[in-house]
């Protein structure tokens, strides 16, 4: 008997994007879609940084492009009012890792005052940036043992004021959790976010 997933991913649209596109998630396609992740994916990416950059990496310049392999999803029936759900089979990882390190590069354009880039890549990847009937507003649901971790990266970029006026007036819903905000979700973030601050990224 097949695990029931734990993560979801929440978007819209009747269609998932070509696999060996993922790496573009949906740069250049209809962004409402959020994915959950199935038990499996407690076995992220490794957390310890090779040659100061996370492992797994995946690119190293804007013509740099990997396949990532196919991922598996379910959809799942929703509300027509709401996005669609997705329950992902296979590909949980992958999609967590991307979500993370989307999240960094938010977080740096933050930084760098950066505010409307920032803003955009957030409301249109990151979360759903309308009233929601679901648990949460962002569009990865992790599983029970990663929400804490992923509330605290929501609230890590939400903590910087000037991004925060500008995604205003959304607020995050944070999913909801009874586990620890430390671990490698936590880790991937903050090991991504040097590595998107080098000169040229």
């Amino acid at each position: 008997m097949a695990a029931k997933p734990a993560h979801r991913l929440i978007g819209a649209g009747n269609k998932w994007p070509d696999a060996t596109a993922l790496l573009t998630i949906q740069m250049k396609r209809n962004s409402r879609r959020s994915f959950q992740v199935t038990p499996s994916s407690q076995s992220h990416i490794s957390s310890e940084p090779t040659n100061g950059s996370p492992s797994g990496l995946l690119v190293d310049e804007l013509s740099d492009f990997h396949f990532l392999g196919a991922i598996i999803v379910h959809g799942r029936r929703s509300n027509p009012s709401e996005p669609n759900i997705y329950e992902v089979i296979d590909g949980q990882q992958r999609i967590t890792t991307i979500f993370l390190y989307l999240c960094a590069i938010v977080r740096v354009l933050s930084k760098k005052a950066e505010y409307a880039e920032a803003s955009g890549l957030f409301q249109k990847y990151l979360v759903i940036a309308r009233q929601t009937a679901l648990v949460s507003n962002s569009k990865l649901h992790s599983g029970k043992d990663d929400r804490a971790q992923i509330n605290f990266v929501f609230n890590d970029l939400l903590s910087d004021t000037g991004f925060s006026e500008r995604v205003a007036p959304f607020k995050y819903k944070p999913l909801p959790t009874t586990s620890s905000d430390t671990g490698r979700l936590r880790t991937n973030y903050r090991c991504g976010c040097p590595v998107f601050r080098r000169p040229g990224r």
